[in-house]
């Protein structure tokens, strides 16, 4: 295992105390590995650091002037324009640490093509300014593809002169020497990456910025301004609302491109708007303290399994599961389950899927290390499958492949199973293990789908990190460990969770699945179907030719688990998978 790839944060490696960068408001970075934040420029302005402040007015200066050289251009190749392409030039702005990289600090950096979207797109509301720069606070959200990962490269590279300073005056604060030299700025050094390291202040960074959630922002702020309701009423139509996200981020981007007056509205709307930077030190998605948290999983027990493994696949994966047992009964019976919870509000929230990767990435490192064992984890991303996975190999002449994924990822948990598992019966990679933390005190549809068809050469291992009977006794007897964090009842924690979507849909659903319900026996009584998608669509056809009324109500609701056009499935299908299942359990037994 190299230094390179066990992570170690800015305050370790520079053998600082945390707390003291807690109390600056200076973001500790991992040196080796990317948080997903990301500098929203909207929050520059509102910063507590005079430097980053006063940088909100670069950032307009360096748009501003790129107005200029395109209000200028008369056609594409002349000078003004060929002035204002070399200034949209966004590289990967890596210094600092934050963004996408999944397996480094390495990104992928705006690159030529998202530059020329840019810079198109600049050209297409140049026309709309008012000789304004601040309209260029829209020109992120107007293009697909200019996410925040784009946005924040391109801020920092716009503002890196005042990165440049607020970093100088954190070292002197924080008592370290810089060794490279960039112009007039000598910075610390970051080893793992040969690159200079640049710090941030907290309040300048968002978990989810304005570039990734501008669909979402217009729809809520729509359904408050009447000048914005009206104008997508009128001009888009009232199901805009009922759009899925990619249908309404076309249509509205369209709309703001060609309408002077709802560009401007929009644009008055996103200025008045307050936004927040993320809590880093609440960190309720976990995207940051894994590191830390790995720490409370370090056992005195010795693994039967992982010290010395033979250079066979039956071998390695035998160690690989007693690694995952071991991680999920220290979840589901030694009360840690409770770390990947944390109060958000007035709400209780469950940690980002990436807290959990990282987090079995340090533990299964570290007690292979402990161990003395001679398996090797690598974490890398998996261009097939567009996912983080983890290797355990021995010599590299067999290996396993881990995946840890969250059973609320929507449509995510069963595509991503069953491009894994496709992989494996194609002959591409050898067996893997589809790890899936389970935050419901129930199966989701789609867990129980990936669970009736897994293979062998694809193990599936659900982990329970919400467990109500555990809930329930900690807090009666009230023992509290150390590092609890505020959680309030067994009641309030599933609260969130809850409301996307359970009550209020149920008693929406009631009058249709109970005809489910009733069709399901009946038909089932009737004849002998060879699988649950069969009875489906025979009820399915029933209910559209008798009893359509009924589906008025099922629309599926904001934040469900399923997000899906056709009104069958996955949701209808479930319930009459249900029936299914229990018929032919039903008959099995009546066999036996």
């Amino acid at each position: 295992m190299t230094e390179k790839i066990k992570p170690i944060s800015f305050a370790k490696h520079f053998k600082i105390d945390k707390k003291k960068l807690s109390d600056l408001g200076i973001f500790n970075p991992v040196l080796n590995f990317d948080t997903k934040l990301f500098v929203e420029p909207l929050l520059l302005k509102k910063s507590s650091n005079p430097i980053i402040k006063a940088s909100f007015e670069t950032y307009n200066e360096f748009f501003r002037k790129l107005l200029k050289l395109i209000k200028a251009s008369k056609e594409e190749g002349d000078k003004p324009w060929r002035a204002a392409k070399e200034r949209v030039k966004f590289p990967e702005y890596k210094a600092t640490c934050i963004g996408y990289g999944s397996d480094s600090i390495n990104g992928s950096g705006s690159g030529r093509e998202l530059n020329e979207k840019i810079l198109q797109s600049a050209k297409e509301i140049v026309d709309l300014a008012r000789d304004d720069p601040e309209i260029f606070q829209l020109l992120p959200l107007l293009e697909e593809g200019i996410g925040a990962d784009i946005v924040s490269d391109m801020t920092q590279t716009i503002i890196d002169d005042e990165i440049c300073q607020f970093t100088v005056e954190a070292m002197k604060e924080l008592g370290i020497q810089g060794t490279y030299m960039q112009g007039k700025y000598v910075l610390p050094w970051n080893p793992y990456y040969k690159c200079p390291v640049k710090l941030l202040p907290n309040d300048v960074l968002s978990n989810l910025p304005m570039a990734d959630t501008f669909d979402d922002w217009v729809t809520k702020v729509a359904s408050e301004n009447r000048i914005l309701r009206n104008g997508i009423n009128e001009h888009i139509g009232k199901e805009w609302f009922e759009c899925n996200k990619a249908q309404k981020k076309e249509s509205i981007l369209e709309f703001i491109k060609t309408d002077k007056d709802f560009f401007f509205a929009v644009l008055k709307t996103l200025q008045d708007t307050t936004l927040d930077h993320y809590d880093i030190e609440k960190d309720y998605q976990g995207l940051r303290r894994w590191l830390e948290d790995s720490k409370k999983f370090i056992t005195p027990q010795t693994f039967n399994k992982i010290k010395s493994v033979e250079e066979k696949q039956v071998a390695l994966f035998e160690a690989v599961e007693e690694v995952i047992a071991h991680f999920k009964d220290l979840i589901e019976r030694q009360d840690l389950w409770r770390i990947f919870w944390t109060e958000h509000g007035s709400d209780l929230k469950h940690v980002n899927e990436l807290y959990s990767q990282m987090l079995f990435y340090m533990v299964s490192n570290t007690w292979l290390i402990a161990q003395d064992s001679n398996i090797s984890v690598d974490r890398f991303f998996n261009q097939e499958t567009k996912q983080i996975h983890y290797v355990f190999s021995v010599s590299k002449k067999c290996s396993v492949t881990v995946q840890i994924k969250h059973s609320d990822n929507f449509a995510g948990l069963e595509k991503s199973y069953d491009k894994q598992n496709s992989l494996y019966n194609e002959g591409k990679a050898k067996r893997s293990l589809y790890v899936v933390m389970n935050f419901g005190n129930k199966q989701s549809n789609q867990l129980k789908r990936i669970l009736d068809k897994q293979e062998d050469n694809c193990k599936i291992v659900e982990i329970h990190a919400c467990a109500e009977e555990a809930q329930q006794s900690f807090f009666d007897l009230d023992m509290k460990p150390d590092w609890f964090d505020g959680l309030e009842s067994p009641e309030n924690l599933y609260k969130a969770e809850k409301r996307k979507g359970g009550e209020n849909s149920y008693q929406a659903y009631k009058p249709l699945r109970d005809k489910v319900e009733e069709l399901c026996k009946a038909e089932l009584a009737k004849k002998r179907y060879s699988s649950a998608n069969q009875l489906c669509n025979k009820v399915a056809g029933v209910i559209e030719e008798k009893h359509s009324s009924l589906l008025a109500s099922f629309q599926p609701y904001q934040n469900s688990e399923y997000e899906c056009n056709d009104w069958k499935k996955p949701t209808f299908y479930g319930w009459c998978n249900e029936h299914y299942k229990a018929y032919k359990s039903a008959k099995e037994t009546e066999l036996a």
